[in-house]
């Protein structure tokens, strides 16, 4: 879960508490939290609690653990005791850095949000590689890809130029699902690696199950039982969005999907975020960069990281005039390093012959327009559409005048549209959808001047059987498809959809009635993900479980203090070795150290377990703070002792 998630099924007591604190004032941030926040916060942390943060960011990310094994790993790593561990892990989750699920059988699991740990683990890695400083002679190795939310536009509008079919089994038709998976730029063998890049089932390809997976997460697109439908409202949003905020949520997906979960992803993926947006880094500096700050193994799966945002159009990869490998990103990775976003610049080029060449930052909504109303023809940065007869008549048949094509074309390039272009466009609109067939086998059209020119064409003439009235025909029905190619042949291209359909099944854009591009902030689109699987395996799903409530009684942390002798905690005393032992044995019970008197010198032990050996006793623990150290003693290597309780704890 991210921090919106997990703030969502918070209720509205413990909202309240997390507002009051430092890393969640004022509500969590769509953005992410700021490397400036990170840092306040950390500021005010201990140094016990900043220990077992770094402890858990390294050795756990956002998986989630249990406090019992990590207290246990932590305090004999950094020589801290077990009860000192736990209650550093109460003020994170106090804090609202550490939160807690609880399983239906008991089993309690703390863990920090994916986002949350990806900001941490920028925060403690080391310092990150500089730029390369000598960009003359870099050439740009790596293939050109459309960005994945241009290659997601283009599987959606796909899908919503054939309404979404689905089969009785619950499935996306099989030529949709092949139809929209051909405008995805990114492969199978581009997520092979990849834990989470798997479908639930193999009806679908792995490519097309996580593109889906992407705008059902999102809440683009609904599918359930035997239906799908569009959330227009979110979808319209979507579209709105500046293109940086859009696709930095994008790589927020990405990475919480296949990263943040994976241990061999995790580190890198959160480091790389942090790089400048536009600059060259080394790639083997970043590969040194990496294992420096997750171990080995994550700079051994460096490269399929690097080749996954390729795949999705956000990174470059090059090479230097010297032969050095470098990498950049193209998009901008964090949110809060976005610039104030302008209104998208790219203006469409109407070309002759039906042709629209469009910029890779033409608006989306502008582009999700000529998504229905032309075909793709080339992609690269300036990809080129064709419109027709068909093309034109497909609009229609969703509820597009030729006035409103038009004009909205007319706003996408920013200018009038030259003659040829209006003509084309005004004469197959006003031919679109004026014949149109019915499910009882009559053909019928819009006027009398349609049916009597369709009457007129003789090879439309031999298939009409007879004329009804002024404006419908009799036919067999085994001869539509024949009739809509003569049809489309003689200038009236015939409506897709059959006598009493109305529904409209491709979703309108962000547009005014006139045409014009409606402006306004999409502040709520695309801020959340949704809990559920989605279509693919999900890799954790704490979403499944209950939040647990932050602890505020820290009595309760130390049970079984009131039965201690008060003697044993309020000063150094002597003791005889009976009550040494027993002395140790409920501090080991507790989690706590006591102190020793050696030889005059008081110092703090951690006592670990009591062991026998020929008939006498010893210690095994470690000092205080010392994670490396190691000591065994036996009851005559000291002399005075006291437990110690950790402050802010009650002791007698």
């Amino acid at each position: 879960m991210n921090t919106r998630q997990v703030y969502s099924r918070l209720p509205e007591e413990a909202r309240a508490r997390l507002a009051r604190q430092p890393l969640w004032r004022g509500g969590p941030d769509p953005g992410g939290i700021s490397r400036d926040r990170i840092r306040e916060v950390r500021g005010e942390l201990t140094a016990p609690v900043q220990d077992i943060l770094a402890f858990i960011v390294r050795s756990c990310g956002p998986r989630p653990f249990s406090e019992e094994k990590l207290t246990q790993q932590f305090a004999a790593a950094a020589g801290r005791s077990v009860c000192e561990s736990r209650l550093a892990c109460d003020e994170l989750r106090r804090e609202g850095i550490l939160f807690t699920v609880r399983k239906s059988w008991g089993e309690c699991l703390h863990f920090i949000p994916a986002d949350a740990y990806s900001a941490w683990n920028r925060e403690l890695a080391p310092v990150v590689p500089q730029p390369c400083k000598e960009t003359a002679g870099i050439r740009v190795t790596s293939p050109y890809k459309p960005r994945l939310s241009l290659q997601l536009l283009g599987m959606m509008a796909e899908l919503a130029k054939q309404g979404i079919p689905i089969t009785a089994k619950g499935l996306i038709a099989k030529k949709a699902a092949a139809a929209a998976s051909s405008r995805l730029a990114y492969t199978e063998a581009d997520l092979a690696v990849f834990r989470s890049a798997n479908t639930d089932s193999s009806h679908y390809a792995v490519s097309f199950a996580v593109g889906l997976d992407a705008v059902v997460r999102t809440g683009l697109l609904e599918l359930g039982g035997t239906s799908a439908s569009w959330k227009e409202p979110e979808l319209a949003e979507w579209l709105a969005l500046p293109d940086g905020q859009r696709e930095c949520r994008l790589l927020d997906w990405t990475e919480e999907r296949f990263a943040a979960y994976d241990e061999r992803f995790a580190c890198s993926a959160s480091l790389l975020r942090g790089l400048r947006a536009g600059s060259w880094y080394s790639r083997h500096e970043l590969e040194q960069w990496v294992k420096a700050a997750g171990g080995a193994a994550c700079g051994e799966w460096l490269t399929d990281w690097l080749d996954l945002m390729a795949a999705f159009g956000w990174l470059q990869t090059g090479r230097s005039g010297k032969g050095v490998e470098l990498v950049r990103w193209i998009i901008y990775p964090l949110a809060e390093e976005i610039p104030t976003p302008h209104p998208a610049a790219g203006s469409v080029l109407v070309l002759t012959g039906g042709e629209l060449a469009v910029p890779h930052d033409t608006d989306y909504r502008s582009r999700w327009e000529i998504e229905l109303m032309a075909e793709p023809e080339r992609d690269g940065p300036m990809t080129i559409y064709k419109y027709s007869q068909a093309t034109i008549s497909r609009a229609a048949d969703n509820g597009r005048t030729f006035e409103q094509l038009i004009d909205r074309l007319a706003a996408a390039s920013g200018s009038p549209l030259p003659e040829h272009a209006f003509q084309l466009l005004e004469e197959w609109g006003r031919a679109a959808g004026r014949v149109r067939f019915a499910d009882v086998t009559i053909m019928s059209c819009q006027d009398e001047p349609a049916a009597d020119r369709a009457a007129a064409d003789p090879s439309v003439a031999r298939l009409l059987i007879r004329r009804l009235g002024k404006l419908d025909f009799l036919i067999e029905r085994s001869n539509i498809p024949l009739l809509r190619k003569h049809l489309s042949a003689a200038g009236l291209e015939p409506s897709r959809l059959m006598g009493g359909d109305t529904h409209c099944p491709y979703p309108l854009s962000a547009f005014g009635t006139g045409g014009e591009l409606l402006q306004g902030a999409a502040e709520n689109a695309f801020t959340d993900y949704r809990d559920s699987a989605g279509l693919l395996q999900h890799p954790c799903p704490l979403y499944l479980y209950a939040l647990e409530p932050v602890p505020t009684d820290k009595e309760k942390r130390l049970p079984g203090t009131a039965d201690i002798p008060a003697a044993w905690l309020q000063a150094m005393r002597d003791y005889h070795p009976s009550t040494r032992k027993e002395i140790l044995k409920r501090a080991i019970e507790l989690g706590v150290l006591v102190k020793l008197d050696r030889h005059g010198s008081v110092i703090d032990f951690i006592p670990r377990r009591l062991e026998e050996e020929g008939g006498n006793w010893f210690v095994a623990g470690q000092l205080s703070g010392e994670g490396d150290s190691s000591l065994r003693l036996t009851p005559d290597m000291w002399s005075r002792m006291q437990l110690a309780i950790p402050p802010g704890l009650p002791a007698k």
